[in-house]
C-alpha cells in the first residue's frame, strides 16, 4: 500500500496505535486495522521527541505538515497561527515590511501629530526641520512645507488605522470563533470563511 498520512497507522512501543483516518487511538484488535495488516501493511513506528519519548506531540509534529491533527486543540492552534500569517499578508498589501520601517512610520506619525497640534494651538507657529526630522526627510515628496508633510502623513496614518483595525478585528473575531468551535469541521469552517476587509 502506498503511504497516505491521512489513512495510516502509527504504533508505539507501549502498544498505543493511532489511526489518522479515524483521528483516534484504537485497539490493535480493531477490525479495520487487522484487515489492513493482513494485506501486508505495517504500521509506522510512533515517532519520538527530543527526549526519546513517544509522545502525542512527537506524532503531531510528523502529521501537522499533512494537515492531520491528533486533537481539536492542536488543529485550533494551527488554524489560529495560519490566521495570523494571513493577516500579515493583508497588512503587507498596504505597508512596507520590516520592523525598522514600522518604527519610521510610527515616528513620522508622532511628529505629524505634534506639529499639527502645535499649529492648531498657534497658527503662527514656525516649525523647525530639526524638531521634525522624519517629516523633514520627505519635504518635496509628501509636501512642500513641514505643515503640508504633516497633513499628508496624518492622513496616511488615519487610513492605516482604519485598515489595520479592520484587519485586527477580523483576525481576532475569527480566532475567537475557532476557540469556541466544538468540532474539527466547525473550526475548519470558521477558518475557511474569513472575509478580510476590502482594501
Amino acid at each position: 500500500m502506498i503511504y497516505d498520512p491521512h489513512n495510516w497507522y502509527w504504533l508505539a512501543d507501549d502498544g498505543r496505535l493511532y489511526s489518522s483516518a479515524r483521528n483516534a487511538t484504537i485497539s490493535r484488535s480493531d477490525g479495520e486495522y487487522v484487515a489492513w495488516s493482513k494485506k501486508g501493511n505495517v504500521a509506522t513506528r510512533w515517532p519520538v521527541d527530543a527526549s526519546g519519548d513517544q509522545t502525542e506531540g512527537a506524532l503531531q509534529d510528523v502529521l501537522a505538515p499533512y494537515g492531520v491533527y491528533l486533537t481539536l486543540s492542536a488543529l485550533k492552534e494551527c488554524l489560529k497561527h495560519a490566521l495570523d500569517k494571513a493577516a500579515e499578508i493583508e497588512r503587507l498589501r498596504c505597508i512596507t515590511p520590516g520592523s525598522g520601517q514600522a518604527m519610521e512610520y510610527q515616528q513620522a506619525a508622532a511628529e505629524a501629530g505634534l506639529l499639527l497640534a502645535a499649529l492648531a494651538a498657534d497658527p503662527g507657529h514656525v516649525p523647525s526641520a530639526a524638531d521634525y526630522p522624519m517629516l523633514a526627510a520627505s519635504l518635496g515628496i509628501d509636501g512642500e512645507t513641514l505643515a503640508d508633510v504633516a497633513t499628508t502623513v496624518a492622513a496616511m496614518h488615519a487610513q492605516w488605522q482604519a485598515i489595520g483595525s479592520a484587519i485586527r478585528a477580523t483576525r481576532l473575531a475569527a480566532k475567537r470563533e475557532i476557540d469556541l468551535a466544538q468540532t474539527v469541521g466547525a473550526a475548519k469552517e470558521v477558518a475557511g470563511a474569513v472575509d478580510w476587509p476590502v482594501l
